[in-house]
């Protein structure tokens, strides 16, 4: 699925807006996974010691996405993908039952299509579930469409769907282009019948005359994808047809409306999540006044919209100047920052001068990545200990550093829970990129109960790398003079070779072409987080059901500025202009 390009972070039970680790299960960074060329198994993935890399795997070529502007403007279209039948004991797997589920696959991936191309689109059927006739018949009624595409499988009238109206000559006749043009697209026969007037109703079956043939077709990963393209050039053929005839249908002027926002120059421009915050969480029924309105509006933005307010920061400051609206502070994300800009013009901030920082600080230098090299320590949520406290991180916890006080008695950080809060530089050894991808990337121990290095404490939960010998921890640099490294006990926890990670990759990869139905966890339509679910539900790990809760389980392992090997299982999150996690 294309998508702009994200702010990234990462949760290894994984996060990249965050990458992040949900289970911790990996094998050492220097292992790697082969097959030698040959197509992995189940047993590959998840009993193989080496840490899983990217894979050839047959269909996985990214899709067809349109990008010749909005040619369906004006278009409502609704799709009824024919058959479904009640799952029965005593019934196998039929051609009637692949021809069904090819039907859904097709109309789902088609969907994305004339979405992108500007129709108003929507369909009868979503998964497997049988759907009447009647059912059908009310969905027609509430769509309204001045399209209805049916889509079949099967040569004959067996599947349950909508009745076509066949008259006239004209439509046979146009009926006999879109299935030559589809049929040459396709490299197979392909049949069309177009009947009615309002709506007009096409029903095109995508079948071969050799029945072993059409079913190997069905069962080859990715079928749909080469049929819901054909059928969208098809649409738009047909819709510029209509156009060039005085025939289609106008895209309905917007009401008339005192919305002053409308009025504004830049309102157009914005990004619709923008705009609808900007609905919500502006009070007046007037511009933008002064700096402390404005602020006000911010802080709520930054409080209750930003997913998660303690994995990502953001503090804006406003002002007004005869420069214009002056925006200063800091921001751990581009995304927040033009967010930030966007919902001040969208109030009448004009002109809005952005001042804004973006983290990490420029000031860190090269060292921008930490290790806690104290048993614990406390972060607070600004440069002054005792003030409003995170989280604590403990021995060995890795780093990412975004900013440091003026004095540089405090750093800026984010730990590996995701939180971001201010901790005493002194309790930090600060590293660079080498030294620090080395530590994360190391086979870690988690250390089950408190012990102790000379007078240190090491306490219960810390993880530290297991050296080469297998008998000692490596302690972090700088934690103890003379000593970098113990002995392990023997009841120690080990974190554990990456089984159940790449188990859930190999999930993940079975899903490979599914069309993407918001709402979906099967096989016939996903959605991000529904995909994320059912892999790692297969390893034994139950997620929360939304991007905006798998984002807050697991460990931090990479940033949008730092992201080292991800490795199996790692979780990506994604956030889009109005800085919302919305993809997974």
């Amino acid at each position: 699925m294309a998508l702009e390009t994200p702010n990234l972070y990462l949760i290894r039970v994984c996060c990249v807006a965050i990458c992040m680790e949900v289970s911790g299960l990996h094998a050492t960074g220097a292992e790697r996974f082969s097959t030698n060329g040959a197509s992995p198994t189940f047993d590959d993935l998840t009993s193989s010691s080496e840490l899983y890399t990217p894979m050839e795997i047959p269909g996985a070529a990214l899709p067809f996405v349109p990008d010749d502007g909005k040619p369906l403007a004006g278009l409502t279209i609704l799709m009824d993908p024919a058959g479904g039948q009640e799952a029965t004991a005593d019934i196998k797997v039929t051609s009637a039952t692949l021809a069904a589920d090819a039907n859904v696959l097709t109309t789902s991936h088609l969907y994305h299509h004339l979405v992108t191309g500007g129709a108003k689109a929507s369909t009868t059927r979503w998964d497997a579930a049988p759907q009447t006739l009647s059912a059908r018949r009310k969905r027609l009624a509430e769509a309204n469409p001045d399209l209805v595409l049916t889509v079949r499988h099967l040569p004959d009238d067996s599947e349950v769907a909508l009745p076509i109206e066949r008259d006239g000559n004209e439509e046979k006749t146009r009926a006999a282009e879109a299935a030559k043009a589809l049929s040459k697209a396709l490299g197979f026969e392909v049949q069309v019948a177009i009947g009615g007037k309002a709506p007009i109703h096409a029903t095109v079956w995508l079948g071969s005359a050799d029945e072993t043939t059409h079913a190997q077709r069905l069962t080859t990963r990715g079928f749909h994808r080469a049929e819901s393209r054909a059928l969208y050039e098809a649409i738009v053929a047909g819709w510029k047809n209509q156009d060039s005839g005085g025939n289609t249908s106008s895209v309905p002027a917007s009401a008339a409306t005192n919305d002053f926002r409308e009025k504004l120059p830049a309102w157009p421009t914005l990004h619709d999540g923008v705009r609808s915050y900007s609905r919500t969480l502006w009070p007046h029924a007037r511009p933008a006044e002064t700096a402390a309105e404005v602020q006000q509006m911010l802080d709520i933005y930054r409080r209750f919209v930003i997913t998660e307010p303690v994995f990502f920061l953001l503090e804006p400051t406003v002002e007004k100047t005869d420069q214009g609206w002056v925006l200063s502070g800091k921001s751990s994300s581009p995304f927040f920052t033009s967010a930030t800009e966007q919902l001040m013009m969208s109030v009448g901030c004009d002109p809005v001068v952005n001042r804004m920082e973006a983290l990490p600080s420029a000031r860190l230098g090269e060292k921008r990545f930490g290790i806690v090299r104290v048993p614990m320590a406390m972060t607070w949520a600004s440069p002054r200990q005792g003030d409003n406290v995170q989280t604590q991180l403990l021995l060995g916890e890795p780093l990412w550093l975004l900013d440091q006080s003026d004095d540089g008695d405090m750093l800026l950080v984010q730990g590996g829970e995701g939180y971001i809060g201010w901790v005493r530089a002194d309790q930090v050894t600060r590293v660079a990129e080498p030294e620090f991808d080395r530590w994360i990337s190391a086979q870690m121990t988690a250390v089950p109960r408190d012990g102790w290095a000379g007078n240190m404490r090491i306490p219960a939960g810390a993880r530290l790398p297991l050296m080469a010998d297998g008998a000692n921890l490596r302690l972090p640099p700088g934690a103890l003079p003379d000593i970098d490294a113990l002995a392990v006990d023997q009841a120690k926890s080990m974190v554990g070779t990456g089984r159940q990670g790449k188990m859930a990759a190999f999930v993940a990869a079975e899903f490979l072409t599914t069309p993407y139905v918001f709402g979906g966890r099967s096989r016939l339509g996903n959605d991000c987080s529904g995909l994320t679910g059912a892999a790692w539900a297969a390893a034994g790990v139950t997620l929360p059901r939304d991007a905006r809760q798998q984002i807050l389980v697991g460990r931090l392992v990479a940033t949008a500025w730092h992201q080292p090997d991800l490795r199996a299982g790692d979780l990506l999150f994604f956030i889009d202009a109005s800085g919302k996690i919305t993809h997974a």
